[in-house]
């Protein structure tokens, strides 16, 4: 492989757009959220050429980290990274040695669990998994697949008058993650400023097709709120938020259903429900609505590891 050389939006945007296991993390817009989000956050998102194209490999350098050298992350927010290619195919190691950066310390990549698997690798590696649910827009209706107490919750949701709307009210969504931060407390996976959402709030409004907000509410109230990113095949449940002052009246698995019918008539293959974050409760919770689990390590490559894959490889 050649020498890296910077990511310019539009290769990488076609590149992201041929990839068949590309998702909405692996472009652009992700990269755009994170410097909106973190203060001197910044894109260092690469291109190199390979025999059958280019690769590229979406990267954020943070800023504030205390570490000697660089740390890059792929990507940000603990979401999905790695190569992308145009062909489907992407040499790991040659893209670690590819990428030639000095004063590297670190580089931390979330493996896309629907890329082909790595091969050997030279990193330390970290178990994880998420769950996804498979959408076919000949059968929408995902619940009819829910154990028994799921199941039941949407028809009680329904029932009781629960909807689940598209909507544009960003305020109530942050209430709700607020609401959520509040009941996890020291055991909440991530805490986003809200940067992070206007961004989002802005994007949706330029590309609805790629940021959807979903609110499942009641008798005017937000009772579980979910934000969807769309690329590909794949939609993803990024991050959800439920109200925890008041009855929740089967409003979660009623948002899931909804979101999973959504996306199975526009097409999409399947309904990624995202890793847990640790919260076994939680990967329990996805299992009960009959989303199945894929591999999504975490794979770290530190300082003398990528020097001995860049002299490997030279």
């Amino acid at each position: 492989m050649s020498k890296a050389r910077g990511a310019d939006e539009a290769t990488w945007l076609e590149v992201a757009e041929r990839c068949p296991y590309a998702t909405f993390f692996h472009t652009p817009h992700w990269a755009r959220i994170a410097e909106a989000a973190q203060p001197g956050t910044r894109d260092a998102s690469l291109i190199v050429e390979g025999a059958a194209g280019p690769v590229v490999w979406p990267l954020v350098e943070l800023g504030g980290s205390r570490r000697p050298g660089r740390t890059l992350i792929s990507t940000f927010a603990g979401c999905y990274g790695g190569p992308i290619a145009a062909d489907g195919s992407a040499d790991l190691e040659a893209m670690v040695a590819a990428l030639g950066i000095g004063g590297m310390s670190r580089l931390d990549a979330w493996w896309n669990p629907f890329a082909p698997p790595y091969a050997h690798t030279s990193a330390t590696v970290r178990e994880d998994a998420t769950h996804v649910l498979d959408l076919d827009p000949a059968a929408p209706a995902v619940e009819a697949r829910f154990d028994r107490g799921p199941r039941g919750w949407v028809g009680r949701a329904r029932r009781e008058g629960v909807t689940v709307t598209q909507s544009t009210d960003w305020k109530a969504y942050e209430e709700l993650y607020r609401e959520s931060l509040q009941h996890w407390g020291d055991s909440a996976s991530a805490i986003h400023p809200p940067e992070l959402f206007e961004a989002l709030r802005e994007l949706a409004g330029r590309e609805p097709e790629l940021v959807r907000l979903w609110i499942a509410g009641h008798e005017g109230h937000a009772l579980a709120a979910t934000i969807v990113f769309y690329w590909g095949e794949h939609a993803v449940s990024w991050q959800t938020a439920r109200a925890h002052g008041r009855p929740h009246l089967g409003s979660g698995p009623l948002l899931v259903a909804e979101v999973a019918a959504d996306a199975a008539s526009r097409g999409f293959k399947v309904l990624d429900l995202n890793p847990s974050g640790g919260h076994e409760s939680t990967a329990d919770y996805k299992r009960s609505l009959g989303a199945r689990e894929l591999p999504a390590p975490t794979l770290t490559w530190r300082g003398s590891l990528l020097r001995h894959v860049r002299r490997g490889n030279a």
